[in-house]
């Protein structure tokens, strides 16, 4: 688990590598985020993310869906700011709005 602020976000990887100095750490596998936050709960599932703990950002190149409230996305390459929890896809994004 991962705490930013008052959201914790659940990490779930077959693998995670930490770098000498502890300011990355790199899911090369399947990655699923969860934020355990009950009133703006979201979910990403992607590849190969690189996780800032200090920034409180992550970033990944790979294909990705984000899944929050009504609306999934998905695309390939997104920078994703834990702590307001907003993602920004870096191409070929597609959105779905579900009532």
């Amino acid at each position: 688990q991962y705490r930013v602020n008052d959201v914790v976000w659940h990490l779930k990887s077959a693998e995670a590598n930490i770098n000498s100095d502890q300011t990355e750490i790199l899911f090369p596998n399947e990655v699923s985020m969860v934020s355990l936050d009950e009133q703006n709960k979201a979910t990403l599932n992607t590849r190969n993310l690189t996780l800032y703990p200090e920034q409180e950002k992550a970033r990944t190149a790979a294909q990705i869906k984000w899944q929050q409230a009504a609306i999934t996305m998905t695309g390939i390459g997104s920078v994703i700011d834990l702590n307001l929890q907003e993602i920004e896809v870096l191409d070929e994004m597609h959105a779905e709005i579900n009532p």
